[in-house]
């Protein structure tokens, strides 16, 4: 999380010869870098965000996944 609130979100999925990859500033959704993902498949990817934004945001002031859950 930067300075200002702000949780830079990359989400990558393997591919033949690489990766889709989707990057998104939360909590204002802007989508910065969309290779290889179909308009159906971001919107799904953005719903995704959209529904575990309190989380992402929680676990992006606590440190991270690590710190904030049981692992």
């Amino acid at each position: 999380m930067d300075s200002q609130g702000n949780v830079q979100i990359r989400i990558e999925t393997p591919v033949e010869g690489g990766f889709n990859s989707l990057g998104c500033v939360l909590p204002s959704y802007r989508i910065t870098e969309q290779v290889g993902y179909s308009q159906q498949e971001v919107d799904a990817l953005m719903d995704f965000l959209r529904r575990n934004v309190h989380l992402i945001m929680e676990f992006a002031q606590t440190g991270g996944f690590e710190n904030a859950s049981a692992v």
